[in-house]
Parts: structure tokens; C-alpha cells; sequence
């Protein structure tokens, strides 16, 4: 009975270890002699490269032991010959047991182990629209972000939407477990109808939910219902060319239909749009339509020389924190241009009108001047 139980006890632990262990990295280099010092780092977007761990490689092997993980991340691995980079490659951690196979004669890496085979497998196709319907005439980009359903006058696409809707359902089931999945289906969010971003994140691991970036998407949702026709525009201040902020209260007060202009001294589409609304400004009736362009420029001076440029003829702000900052969090301004008309009392009646869409706006709600004006 004791023996019994000891056995037991072995068998527990040995199942505790191997159940908590963290990632295992091996790394190869193969076809050489030459012991490599080889370095490991966290790629944290955005940021300078942090270093994990360094070592190693002889007789063409080396191994990094890291502690369990909370959630994934992804890292690079650096094949140095004293301060010369020879190789790198960059790969997803999880705690589970990875290989990198570097090959010093062809300057290539094959990442296995976790979910590194699965990436390499869906690296472009996870979730992409299908040329079928991103081509069509009916289509419209910015028609996905204003409706909780995909609907158009065009049955034939929106059959095709229905297949690709159920496609994306399916690949979310079949993969709900992996990290990459989650990224890509966020990274696709932008372009995708509500119902079928809280769908979709329903469908995923709880696990995966929790993470950090199930954390940012299930708030991207959040924000994304709170910037639908009919609910309050988000508050926000901007700040004028001598630094002095406005608060986006003072800019709900007068009376008129406010167009939120957001843009950038770097986006083409926006200047362009700019400047077909500038040919058209004179026409406009002013005591009814109030225009506010708001730049997400992260260097002041580009604000200003674009402006100069431009020579804008109506209310020009920049966004203090530039793309990462306040407004761009608020309305989701992963791209530029944008729209977003403001009634009188700072509720949103319509948003991502093109310029045409604009013009048709004015005149269904008699915005333009009239003709003996």
C-alpha cells in the first residue's frame, strides 16, 4: 500500500512538473562548425527589442528554458558571430516545446512546435475578404462598419457575404484555441460588421478571451456599438496651432450639424478628399453646416506645412497624441480619412461618407446655399 502510494506521488508530481512547464526553445544551427552565440528577444511591437536570454550554440545545438507563460507572445531569435548578425527569425511563444532549425549555408530558419507551423501555413489567407466581393460594384468598404448586418440591393452579393460570413465562423470554430487566429480576426475587425465581430470573439477559447489581446478586442467591440447612428459622439479635446485646447463641447454649441474630419499630412485620400471639399465650400451654407478637420499627425510641423498647403478655409485642429492618442482611441481611427456628422446636441447621424456620399448628405438635408444667396 505504501509503495502504492509513493508511486502515486511520483506519478502527481511528475504530471504537476510537466503540466506547468513554460516553453522550451531548441535551436539549430546546421552545415556548420562555427559556435554561435545566439540571443533571444521579446518583440514587443512598437518598442526597442528586449533581451530574454543569450547562448551558446555548440556542436551546433542550443536550448532556452523559460518560465510558464500567462499568454502568448512573439519573440526573434539573433545567430551572432561576435557583434555580426548572421541569421535571425522571428516566431510566436506559447509553452509548449518550439525548434528553429537555422541553415548558416542558405541564411533560411524552419520554426516548428506551438502554433509557428499553423502561422507559416495561414500567414496571408486567415480571414481576407474574397476578391468575389471586394470587387464587385455593390461593394462598399465603409458600408461594413456602419451596420450590425451586411445587406445591399445586390442579392447575388450578399450570398457571397453570407458564405464568407459562415467561412469565417467555421475557421474561428475549427481554431479557436490559437492565439494567431485571434490576432488575425482582430487585425480584420476594422473591416468587419458588429454582429459579426461579437460573434466571431464569442466563438474563441476563454482562455484566449483573457489574454491581453482578447482584452483590446472585446474593447474595440465595445467602442465600435458606442460609434453607431443615434449614440452620443465620444468627448475629446483638440488642440488649436498655439497649443490652446478645445474641448469637444465647444464645438456642439452653435446650432449646426458639425462634419468631423479626421486626417493626416501622410494620407494621399485624405488631402485629396480635402480638396474636393474645399472646391465646393463656397457652395455650402455655413450657418447650418459647421466644418472641423482633426489631424492624428503624432509631428506638429507636418500638421502645419500639409495645413499651409491645403489652405484649409474651415476649422483645422490636430489630435494631441497623434494616431495612438485620446481621439484615435475613441473613434477608431485605425484608418484615415473618416467622417462623422454631429447634430446639434453631439449625436451621430451618419459616418464615412466619401465625398459624394457628403454631397448628398447637404443636399437631402438642405445644407447648400441657395441659389439668390
Amino acid at each position: 500500500m505504501k509503495r502504492r502510494n509513493i508511486l502515486l506521488i511520483l506519478f502527481l508530481s511528475n504530471f504537476s512538473i510537466a503540466f506547468c512547464q513554460g516553453p522550451k526553445i531548441y535551436v539549430e544551427a546546421t552545415k556548420t562548425l562555427r559556435d554561435y552565440d545566439v540571443v533571444l528577444y521579446n518583440a514587443i511591437p512598437g518598442q526597442h527589442e528586449v533581451e530574454i536570454d543569450r547562448n551558446k550554440i555548440k556542436g551546433g545545438k542550443a536550448t532556452f528554458i523559460l518560465p510558464k507563460q500567462t499568454e502568448p507572445f512573439y519573440a526573434y531569435v539573433k545567430l551572432q558571430l561576435k557583434d555580426s548578425v548572421v541569421d535571425r527569425t522571428y516566431f510566436l511563444v506559447t509553452n509548449s516545446i518550439i525548434k528553429i532549425a537555422f541553415d548558416t549555408v542558405q541564411y533560411s530558419a524552419v520554426v516548428t512546435g506551438g502554433e509557428n507551423e499553423f502561422i507559416f501555413r495561414h500567414r496571408q489567407l486567415l480571414f481576407d475578404l474574397p476578391l468575389s466581393i471586394y470587387k464587385s460594384p455593390a461593394f462598399r468598404s465603409n458600408y461594413l462598419v456602419k451596420t450590425d448586418e451586411f445587406k445591399t440591393e445586390d442579392w447575388n452579393l450578399n450570398a457571397r457575404w453570407r458564405e464568407y460570413e459562415s467561412d469565417v465562423y467555421e475557421t474561428i470554430s475549427e481554431h479557436k484555441n490559437y492565439y494567431y487566429a485571434l490576432e488575425k480576426f482582430k487585425d480584420r475587425g476594422f473591416a468587419l460588421p458588429t454582429n459579426v465581430l461579437k460573434k466571431g470573439f464569442s466563438l474563441f477559447a476563454d482562455t484566449l478571451k483573457k489574454t491581453s489581446l482578447g482584452k483590446e478586442l472585446q474593447e474595440y467591440i465595445s467602442k465600435r456599438e458606442k460609434l453607431q447612428i443615434g449614440k452620443s459622439a465620444p468627448s475629446f479635446f483638440v488642440s488649436d496651432s498655439d497649443g490652446k485646447l478645445v474641448e469637444s463641447s465647444q464645438l456642439y454649441t452653435n446650432k449646426k450639424i458639425v462634419l468631423l474630419d479626421f486626417w493626416a499630412s501622410w494620407c494621399g485620400p485624405c488631402r485629396e478628399e480635402m480638396r474636393e471639399l474645399k472646391s465646393k465650400f463656397s457652395a455650402i451654407d455655413t450657418s447650418k453646416l459647421r466644418i472641423i478637420s482633426i489631424s492624428i499627425d503624432v509631428n506638429k510641423n507636418n500638421w502645419v506645412t500639409a495645413s499651409q498647403q491645403e489652405q484649409i478655409l474651415w476649422e483645422n485642429y490636430i489630435a494631441p497624441g497623434g494616431g495612438q492618442g485620446d481621439i484615435s482611441n475613441k473613434f477608431c481611427l485605425e484608418f484615415v480619412p473618416r467622417t462623422f456628422l454631429i447634430n446639434q446636441d453631439g449625436t451621430i447621424i451618419d459616418f464615412d461618407l466619401r465625398t459624394t456620399e457628403l454631397e448628398l448628405f447637404f443636399t437631402n438635408n438642405s445644407l447648400w446655399k441657395k441659389k439668390d444667396d
